[in-house]
């Protein structure tokens, strides 16, 4: 995840109704290439180890939140982790089934005139096959929710799946997913509004029922995150909040990998992992992109010091091997005055180094909010919100060359959150937050509701 999953910061407050924020445009950086963009080298090592930390028990107190009906989805090759290879569930009866929505090219609106429709969504993620979908909400004041939705249908239907249920009317802020859609990973996101820190919990039966397994209380001074990865099989969890946590049985134990080290304390906006949770990648707000080879007890700076450094970063993906990544970030000011060019990047060593593939070109100076990975790093798609038009772009060719999949189709315009693909980077699914604006311009819904969309 990252701030929201987006280019910009909300807080939707049961009290304090919506508000909305947007960083400006920028020109090109000094000395940027063209096309083939600036490549940043390197970084510095990490620390030794993960430091002590010590182990969450995984009781937690919030039990086992049953939802009615489902059953449990059918598997699929192993995706990439974190933003390309989160989610999947099964339909069932725990909340209401809908209908399959409007249609413009490509892109179908599957929640709109539904109940599912004009939700504050904040995360998104698919299995492996794009057939088990799981999308998260916030609680809001105009249409409450803060609910946990499945689909099992590729988007088509939506259940909500905690409706009733102790993990109801919840801060929702990130979910991941195992390759099959079975073992499902959410985390809240502590407001301050009720006692407590960000509450994680799981799910073994792809969504039918819930268990809050332990709370983590932040150690970084700004709360960005939480955002959580799983690896292929669902047993093995990371959660970026402040520090990195990381649990081997599927939720019910967490250890904390960073404390004491240069990685701990951190406002991490976003991460991700290879199939394995080996090979890990995140990155910090208006900071630089982390790197981890031993699924996460050690952690290494690869972007300090170079042109990537200190960029306001918004997303990260993976593919299934950590060795491809995209990251993706928003205009900002620069560390030497000036503005930063909101634009996408792509490793192809694990993060040793860094390449701006969007400098220069029609997809450049966009506040990019997220993006997705398929499972070989050759198909990717990022998503952007509050820029000249916000649009849904994909690549072929591992972010080589970008092209606006949306332009001149009724998902232009939305204002986009996260986006996530199968492990194939055929089947695509993203989330809005906001309406296209009608041609009054007078936009036609308050801020930060929304609906799910899939090509």
């Amino acid at each position: 995840m990252n701030k929201l999953k987006g280019s910009f910061a909300i807080l939707v407050s049961a009290t304090l109704g919506t508000a909305c924020g947007a960083n400006g445009l920028g020109t090109s950086r000094p000395g940027a290439q063209g096309q083939g963009g600036t490549s940043a080298a390197g970084g510095l090592p990490g620390p030794g180890d993960g430091g002590a930390g010590g182990v969450l028990a995984g009781a937690g107190t919030g039990g086992a939140s049953q939802a009615a009906g489902g059953s449990t989805a059918v598997g699929g090759s192993a995706a990439a982790g974190g933003s390309t290879a989160a989610g999947g569930a099964s339909g069932g009866n725990g909340g209401s089934t809908l209908g399959s929505g409007s249609s413009d090219s490509t892109w179908i609106d599957r929640t709109t005139g539904t109940t599912a429709g004009g939700m504050p969504w904040r995360d998104v993620a698919s299995d492996a096959t794009g057939i088990h979908l799981v999308a998260v909400t916030t609680v809001g004041t105009l249409n409450p929710d803060g609910n946990i939705w499945t689909s099992a249908d590729g988007g088509a239907t939506w259940t909500n799946r905690t409706a009733g249920t102790a993990a109801a009317a919840q801060y929702w802020k990130s979910v991941a997913s195992d390759s099959t859609g079975t073992h499902l990973v959410a985390v809240t996101l502590f407001t301050g509004i009720r006692p407590g820190g960000e509450d994680v919990w799981t799910s073994a039966d792809s969504g039918a029922t819930w268990t809050k397994r332990t709370t983590v209380n932040s150690t970084a001074g700004g709360v960005v995150g939480p955002t959580v990865a799983s690896d292929a099989t669902g047993a093995h969890l990371v959660l970026a909040d402040g520090d990195i946590w990381k649990s081997d049985d599927a939720g019910a134990t967490w250890t904390d990998q960073t404390a004491g080290t240069p990685a701990a304390a951190q406002s991490w906006a976003d991460m991700a992992s290879d199939s394995s949770a080996t090979h890990l990648v995140a990155i910090t707000v208006d900071g630089d992109i982390w790197t981890s080879a031993d699924a996460g007890a050690t952690w290494t700076n690869r972007t300090k010091g170079t042109q990537a450094s200190r960029l306001d970063w918004q997303a990260v993906a993976s593919d299934s091997t950590g060795t491809h990544l995209v990251a993706a970030c928003a205009p900002s000011v620069a560390p030497a005055g000036g503005l930063d060019q909101g634009d996408i990047w792509v490793s192809s060593d694990s993060g040793a180094t860094w390449t701006n593939r969007t400098q220069g070109t029609a997809a450049s100076a966009s506040e990019w909010a997220s993006v997705a990975s398929d499972a070989t790093g050759t198909h990717l798609v990022a998503a952007c919100a509050h820029a000249r038009a916000n649009d849904i772009w994909t690549s072929a060719d591992s972010g080589m060359t970008w092209t606006n999949a949306t332009a001149g189709t009724s998902a232009s315009g939305q204002e986009w959150i996260v986006v996530a693909s199968d492990a194939a980077g055929t089947h695509l699914v993203a989330a809005s937050i906001d309406p296209a604006p009608p041609s009054d311009g007078i936009t036609s819904m308050p801020c930060c509701f929304g609906d799910i969309w899939t090509n």
